[in-house]
């Protein structure tokens, strides 16, 4: 599918994929497979070859369960459009590898559609071995599960995307990304991108218990390993990331939601980033989420950024990250503080830099109100290696665009 029956005009960021190598046998290429229920012993149909897998998404009725027979070469683009279809494996390891041309390798535009204990590498793909999408017109994923499967991501793309459909989760998936742009990607969708909030809901999606890794510096812009865009009432929970993502986890306009146990490693930046690219980045704010009980580790700038981030809370976070040289100005204090609008509790911290607000940025509307007055002396408090802290401001300063 081509990226501009998508929408999405506050993702597509002027990314630019270099050529790749088409002359590499086409094979799964990241063969560890995730912990998976056993294949169906009697599923509505077995297909083994590219004409046999489109004709039975083509032909399915809601209820079918559709069975991959070892290793099928996608040449086009195959989209399920019927309600309630499981794609799954007939045998253990078997799934789908993506040939060049493909953009999109599966694509889900329809409810209940599960997908599930299968292999797919996106090497080839143009942006993402998977993608949900709900444009509100022709294509209308709901309620979509991506389950126990393996992937390979696409280098400059996705690992999956999921563009607009409340309900979805992703969980107990295994993914490898070789210079990828970004990991789980889950957003609201829209024609256009100034409706604040975006119109077509990503709300109450779970994604819980995957393991997103990195092998070379991953996540341009404002992406990353996991990364929410306008988006509500989400779990992200006890996923492991590892790897050079740019950061971990990058939330934008995310609210309401749970962000908990988390195991983030080695990011190039920051383990939990918000409102990537500062006050430049789209408009609104991270609010009243709460993150708790997650561990970041080897960051090379901070354990968590907070910016454009309101009435949220930060609890027993385990930051331990790579410890910047220390500067000499006095500028750069543990941090600089007013009444800042987040609460942080228990913190064993390295390095946490929260960006002030002004009072009307963090108390208009409905429950906006400040959290905390977070002083100097509190700080150190939880942080006992506050000594090398910086402030947000002096961040800011290094932060790419």
């Amino acid at each position: 599918m081509h990226s501009t029956a998508r929408l999405l005009p506050v993702l597509l960021l002027g990314v630019v994929a270099g050529c790749q190598d088409q002359t590499r046998t086409l094979s799964p290429s990241f063969a560890t497979s995730a912990a998976s229920p056993s294949c169906p012993a009697n599923p509505t149909v077995r297909v083994s070859d590219d004409a046999s897998l489109r004709a039975a998404i083509a032909a399915a009725q809601p209820g079918d369960v559709i069975a991959v027979s070892g290793t099928i070469e996608v040449t086009v683009d195959d989209t399920i459009a019927t309600d309630n279809v499981t794609l799954t494996c007939a045998t253990p390891g078997s799934g789908l590898v993506a040939t060049p041309g493909v953009e999109d390798m599966l694509v889900v535009g329809a409810k209940g559609v599960v997908v599930t204990g299968l292999v797919l590498d996106g090497t080839h793909a143009d942006q993402s071995p998977f993608l949900a999408l709900n444009d509100g017109v022709a294509l209308l994923a709901q309620d979509v599960r991506f389950t126990n499967n393996t992937v390979t991501c696409t280098p400059f793309g996705d690992c999956v995307f999921f563009a607009g459909g409340t309900g979805a989760v992703v969980t107990d998936n295994l993914m490898q990304a070789d210079g990828g742009l970004t990991g789980i990607q889950i957003q609201a969708n829209g024609p256009d991108p100034t409706a604040i909030p975006l119109p077509i809901r990503v709300d109450g999606a779970r994604i819980e218990r995957n393991t997103v890794v990195a092998t070379s510096t991953s996540g341009g812009g404002v992406f990353g390993g996991i990364r929410p865009f306008d988006a509500s009432g989400l779990i992200i929970a006890d996923n492991v990331v590892t790897g050079p993502w740019r950061r971990s986890l990058s939330a934008t306009r995310l609210s309401d939601s749970r962000i908990s146990g988390n195991q983030l490693q080695g990011a190039l930046l920051d383990g939990i980033r918000t409102s990537a690219g500062g006050f430049t980045s789209p408009a609104g704010v991270v609010a009243r989420n709460v993150f708790t009980g997650n561990q970041v580790s080897g960051a090379g700038r901070a354990g968590v950024f907070a910016q454009k981030a309101c009435a949220n809370k930060f609890l027993s976070n385990d930051l331990r990250v790579v410890v910047p040289t220390r500067t000499s100005s006095p500028a750069a204090s543990p941090i600089t503080s007013r009444r800042l609008p987040n609460r942080l509790v228990r913190q064993r911290s390295s390095v946490i830099a929260i960006q002030n607000h002004s009072d009307t940025q963090c108390t208009s509307g409905p429950g906006m109100t400040r959290a905390a007055l977070i002083s100097r002396d509190t700080l150190r408090r939880h942080s006992p290696t506050s000594s090398f802290l910086r402030s947000a401001a002096s961040l800011r300063r290094t932060e790419p665009s």
